[in-house]
């Protein structure tokens, strides 16, 4: 089954008289979602950044005949290891 396609001269001609439809609300709406996801995909990348800036890592440490704890810590929070 093919798609239906786009008539994009109509698309353009709808939006011309956006205020006669009443749809102003419907593109109103994906307009906020969109600008939304695109704060939330700034402010995840920023963390992801951060994240980044936080892992270390270290060389292997030759065996002395002492047991040994790693502990790895994934933010500088009370209460949150991994």
């Amino acid at each position: 089954m093919k798609p239906n396609p786009i008539d994009f001269d109509r698309v353009f001609i709808e939006f011309r008289r956006l205020g006669d439809t009443g749809n102003v609300a419907v593109i109103v709406t994906v307009a906020v979602v969109v600008l939304c996801y695109f704060i939330v995909l700034v402010i995840v990348r920023r963390t992801d950044k951060e994240d980044a800036r936080n892992v270390s890592t270290f060389t292997e440490v030759p065996y002395t005949g002492y047991n040994q704890c790693v502990q790895l810590i994934s933010k500088f929070r009370p209460c949150v290891h991994t």
